[in-house]
């Protein structure tokens, strides 16, 4: 870590308190995405000089609304599917379809790297993404695994640091959370209860 990146975090810390202070409205342009969620009250994502959403910083990482919006802002899965009326897939892997079940056609399933919970290798449950670690990067207070699921491809998975695993282990994904896309309109929220048994990243 470098001394600059150091003071750039603690100027913003500083931007941030005394913007409060003086409850000053501003307008704040930049490219780091760590900067906008952390400064801004609401944030403009522009792509090709057109806001592809205006909202607020929490709504734009938790619901973005389009697939830039999606990809752009911290880190997503952005899977390639298929829905059929209640079935969905990915790849050689099934997800619970969304709650309108009458579509049929292409989709792009978009999961955060926190959204995917541990289970028991054990588990014979259909949602359940088995895969071999590839890499694992030590972050401080948490861990980011790369996991190669069959049929899936590398996929991206935050880790607790009170659970060791090592490259090369098997894992088994339960992803709780995700969002679908569709034929280019907003995307549908798919939420589940976590398996009994299951790690969730802040476990």
């Amino acid at each position: 870590v470098t001394k600059m990146a150091v003071v750039r975090v603690r100027l913003r810390e500083e931007l941030h308190r005394i913007q409060r202070q003086t409850r000053t409205t501003a307008i704040f342009v930049t490219h780091d995405q760590e900067e906008a969620l952390s400064l801004a009250d609401r944030i403009a994502v522009m792509s090709k000089g057109q806001i592809e959403q205006l909202d607020q910083a929490g709504n734009i990482y938790a619901s973005p609304q389009t697939l830039f919006v999606a990809d752009f802002i911290g880190v997503m899965n952005l899977l390639p599917g298929t829905q059929s009326g209640a079935t969905l897939s990915v790849g050689d892997q099934a997800l619970d379809a969304p709650p309108d079940q009458t579509y049929s056609g292409p989709v792009t399933v978009a999961v955060r790297p926190e959204d995917l919970a541990l289970v028991s290798s054990a588990s014979d449950h259909l949602s359940v993404w088995k895969g071999e670690v590839e890499q694992i990067m030590d972050l401080g207070h948490y861990r980011k695994g790369l996991v190669n699921v069959p049929g899936v491809g590398l996929i991206k998975v935050y880790l607790s640091k009170s659970v060791a695993f090592r490259e090369g282990e098997t894992l088994a994904l339960y992803p709780v959370r995700y969002l679908v896309y569709r034929d280019g309109q907003s995307p549908v929220e798919v939420k589940r209860q976590v398996a009994e048994g299951a790690l969730t990243f802040n476990a």
